[in-house]
């Protein structure tokens, strides 16, 4: 699992590999599961938005030990805002291309 998890570039494969070890999350003492979560901390990849770190760190917060299905929910919401996020985003570059491509017309 850590170097799995180490080597993710996206929401999806993070989500991916909670899935994919469910049964070991889910089974970790408290204290394991604070010493994954802080580690997942750390390794969450540079090249993720900083919005969206801190909503996967928030989510790794608000679940305790034993509740994967809460950090699937929680981490599948986060890549739902993430999504509409980039959407958003190309959206607003598509529209001020547009518009630059107007003027220039």
């Amino acid at each position: 699992m850590v170097f799995r998890l180490d080597s993710v570039d996206s929401v999806e494969e993070i989500l991916e590999a909670f899935f994919k070890f469910s049964s070991v999350i889910g089974d970790l003492t408290a204290e394991e599961y604070d010493l994954f979560r802080g580690w997942a901390k750390i390794v969450l990849p540079k090249s993720f938005p900083e919005k969206s770190k801190k909503e996967i760190i928030n989510a790794l917060e608000e679940t305790r030990p034993g509740e994967v299905r809460k950090l699937f929910s929680n981490v599948a919401n986060v890549e739902r805002a993430v999504k509409k996020s980039l959407e958003d985003a190309e959206k607003e570059g598509m529209d001020k291309g547009m518009k630059i491509l107007l003027k220039i017309c």
